[in-house]
């Protein structure tokens, strides 16, 4: 976790935030997996268990929580008026930076939401092909089982996504200035 984060978060700040870039991919790495394991629905076909990472409200909230921590650091390490200027540093650019800040975001949550979503469509597409009829029950398995180890390589790569792009956010607003 500190090699592939510490050119984000900078030499002097890796041990600051280390234990929390490590519990965040964890925390993903589980929440991506859950949905997995099994599928329990209702009888009109409602699925009660999924991924929290496969609902996009759990998302924009993760992201949000990173982009609070993002700020919070920033203002902590360099204060509010330099974190401010850093806005409106040259003035033109401003609403560029507010965009950014939007973009970044919402990029968070969709594409963790996007990747997890799907994969769980088309286990339970796959599911669903199993009980159509007998003769499609072997290929469905098969393609379960090759889906399902799939579907844990997008979640490890997902993980390790969020976490780097997490600590980039965080690392431009500590070390803004630093150059």
């Amino acid at each position: 976790m500190i090699s592939f984060s510490k050119g984000n978060i900078g030499e002097h700040y890796i041990k600051d935030y280390s234990l929390f870039l490590f519990s965040l991919f964890m925390f993903i790495l589980v929440a991506n997996n859950i949905g997995l394991m099994a599928k329990i629905q209702t009888t009109n076909g409602y699925n009660l268990w999924t991924s929290p990472t496969a609902n996009l409200g759990y998302d924009l909230s993760l992201s949000l929580l990173i982009t609070l921590i993002a700020h919070v650091e920033g203002v902590r390490r360099r204060g509010f008026k330099e974190y401010l200027k850093a806005f409106a540093t040259p003035g033109f650019m401003t609403p560029m930076n507010l965009l950014e800040e939007f973009t970044n975001f919402a990029s968070l949550a969709i594409r963790i939401y996007g990747n997890i979503f799907a994969g769980e469509v088309l286990a339970g597409l796959l599911l669903a092909l199993a009980q159509h009829a007998f003769y499609w029950y072997p290929i469905a398995f098969i393609g379960n089982m090759l889906w399902t180890a799939f579907s844990i390589f997008i979640s490890c790569i997902q993980a390790y996504v969020f976490t780097m792009l997490s600590s980039m956010y965080i690392g431009k607003k500590i070390n803004e200035g630093e150059e």
